[in-house]
């Protein structure tokens, strides 16, 4: 569920479809840094399968959201051009 709204962060935050998965990456990597700090190594087999789908979900969501941004015609005025 923090993938998801991690997602809707990105597409107001990054803008960009190129670095959602950079930003998602970034995210979880300090995520294991913080539970390796807090209660060593994660040898839990369920711990990464949870942590990597949250990942794939929220960079394909990202770009998904932004490209979608991206490819939306910019609106042109004819009265601004006369």
């Amino acid at each position: 569920m923090l993938s998801l709204g991690s997602a809707g962060f990105m597409f107001y935050v990054i803008e960009r479809a190129k670095k959602c998965l950079d930003f998602a990456a970034t995210l979880y990597i300090i995520h294991l840094f913080i539970c390796i700090i807090y209660g060593g190594w994660p040898a839990s087999g369920t711990w990464w399968v949870v942590n990597i789908v949250g990942l794939a979900i929220m960079s394909l969501l990202g770009e998904y959201l932004c490209i979608r941004r991206e490819l939306k015609d910019i609106p042109v005025r004819l009265r601004s051009l006369i």
